[in-house]
């Protein structure tokens, strides 16, 4: 009776027991199914690289269970693709606990009280990889709201607008305008509308590690004849700068602007004597060099620089010259695409 009762004890305290020390995620997970990893900060969303990704897979199975029953208020940091489906990561507000999603539990699963783990401080070892810093320059007339809507791998740094001198060239103002880019590290330029033909005069002389052309040209050849007839005759230069400053309904109607409200906010504070100086550049633009590399977005729609009939171009169908706007996440998908590629990553489909 007594051997009996020896048993039982034995084996209850082994069955209960299965889960404290010296077992971990491992244990209960097959975590080669875990096939991608995206984490975000306060400047973007970021993916781990395949070697990163060896290590963490060896890291996070290394976890321990946590003896809470639940986790408080958790916070996603991230989202994980597992056995070809997307779990976000969400974990404790301290940052001590994560909560494992119970669809990888798929091993000893009856000695596992809690899919709550501690965490050990694992993602500060997997900060983001160098991100390119990618210097913005916003369009005619606009500022670096145009650029909020989008959601990239890099960091976006806008470079605001300049005060032009009286008759300056755009290639002398890319000059001045190109002194806040920090050329000791790694960094692309992007440009919109006119910003692009000044992302591209500073591409010529500082060269990035790439160039982002969105709704814009990269040479005066791709630009629409009517610009060259303009700047050839200087029938800009004849009209005040009041008439730069147009009503916001042909404004609306010009860009295609599907968020109306956006445009119109940017429109009122855009300074109509910039914006004389800034057609005038650009319908007597004289570039004829290309910059390499380059990723080049426009909308099928768009009025204002229509898409220019190049083979290295992404179409984005039915939307026009704020496509930045209001084609934000496919552009950001575009953007991110390159961006991985230029750095030999593939991007996961998370």
């Amino acid at each position: 009776m007594n051997r009996i009762i020896l048993v039982i004890f034995v084996s209850f305290s082994f069955f209960s027991c299965r889960s404290d020390k010296g077992m971990t995620l491992s244990n209960f997970a097959d975590l080669e199914q875990l096939e991608a990893v995206q984490l975000e900060d306060d400047i973007s969303k970021y993916y781990l690289s395949n070697e990163q990704m060896l290590d963490f897979i060896a890291d996070i199975g290394q976890l321990s269970p946590a003896l809470s029953e639940k986790i408080d208020t958790a916070q996603v940091i991230g989202s994980v693709k597992f056995n070809g489906k997307s779990y976000p990561i969400k974990t404790s507000s301290n940052g001590a606990l994560i909560e494992i999603p119970s669809a990888w539990i798929t091993k000893n699963q009856d000695t596992l009280n809690t899919p709550v783990f501690k965490l050990a401080g694992l993602f500060d070892e997997y900060a983001a990889e160098k991100r390119v810093k990618i210097y913005a320059i916003s369009g005619l007339g606009a500022d670096s709201r145009v650029f909020k809507e989008l959601d990239l791998v890099g960091e976006i740094i806008p470079l605001e607008w300049i005060t032009p001198k009286e008759n300056e060239a755009i290639e002398e103002y890319a000059v001045r305008l190109a002194k806040k880019i920090d050329t000791d590290e790694e960094f692309a330029i992007m440009g919109v509308s006119f910003g692009g033909l000044v992302a591209t005069e500073i591409s010529k002389f500082i060269h990035p590690k790439y160039t982002i052309l969105l709704s814009t040209v990269e040479t005066k050849d791709e630009m629409r004849p009517f610009f060259k007839l303009v700047g050839k005759h200087n029938l800009d230069r004849k009209l005040p700068a009041e008439m730069f400053d147009p009503p916001k309904a042909l404004a609306n109607f010009m860009f295609g602007a599907e968020k109306k409200e956006h445009l119109n906010a940017i429109l009122e504070d855009s300074d109509p004597h910039f914006s004389k100086w800034a057609i005038h550049e650009m319908m007597n633009w004289k570039n004829e060099t290309r910059v390499e590399p380059v990723l080049k977005i426009s909308g099928t729609k768009d009025m204002v620089i229509p898409a220019p009939d190049v083979p290295n171009i992404h179409l984005i169908k039915g939307t026009g010259h704020f496509m930045v706007v209001d084609r934000a996440n496919e552009v950001s998908r575009i953007i991110n695409d390159y961006i991985l590629k230029q750095q030999n990553t593939e991007k996961p489909n998370i």
